[in-house]
């Protein structure tokens, strides 16, 4: 006995593309790249704000950035300036220690040719009259001379000698200080 019927379609993956066409819901399609979806339609303005907010944090970071600068600027030339100044008193007030160091210095020469080597009445009395500030000593021969050079304003620079009685000069003190201050 043979069999009468109609022979079936083959459906499935490896039916022929028409009886693919006429597949019941169920059965797979044939490979082929799904459609995209169409974008969702985004108004201009909405468009615009996200381009702007973007753009608005890279120019906020930016000027951020730029202000850093200047403001680091202007700090390095306001320290620069005060280095400066600082700079200009130290180099002033060197230079007028000097100065008073070298007069001190010649000081400590004429009063050493008053002196003459030795110690005497009439020494005392040459002294007195070049000026000079002494206190005799009260032990032995000999005197105490002090003198101050003014360095600047507010200090000053002073200078005790101890000239023995063989006239021999001994520097005792050579100290800047205040001028308001007792030595």
């Amino acid at each position: 006995m043979r069999n009468t019927e109609q022979p079936q379609p083959v459906r499935g993956l490896f039916a022929p593309p028409s009886a693919r066409a006429s597949s019941a819901p169920f059965a797979p399609a044939p490979f082929a790249p799904a459609p995209l979806a169409p974008a969702p339609a985004v108004a201009p303005a909405a468009a615009k704000s996200r381009s702007a907010v973007g753009l608005g944090l890279a120019t906020l970071v930016t000027v951020l950035v730029l202000v850093l600068l200047a403001t680091f600027s202007v700090l390095s030339l306001v320290s620069a300036r005060a280095d400066l100044n600082l700079s200009r008193k130290a180099l002033e007030s060197t230079q007028s220690y000097y100065l008073a160091d070298a007069q001190a210095e010649r000081w400590l020469a004429e009063l050493d040719a008053s002196v003459g080597g030795q110690w005497s009445e009439a020494t005392a009395d040459t002294l007195t009259t070049a000026g000079y500030d002494y206190a005799l000593e009260t032990e032995g021969e000999g005197c105490l001379v002090s003198e101050t050079f003014p360095i600047d304003a507010h200090r000053q620079l002073s200078v005790e000698v101890a000239v023995s009685g063989e006239g021999r000069l001994t520097v005792l003190m050579w100290q800047s200080g205040p001028i308001d201050d007792e030595w």
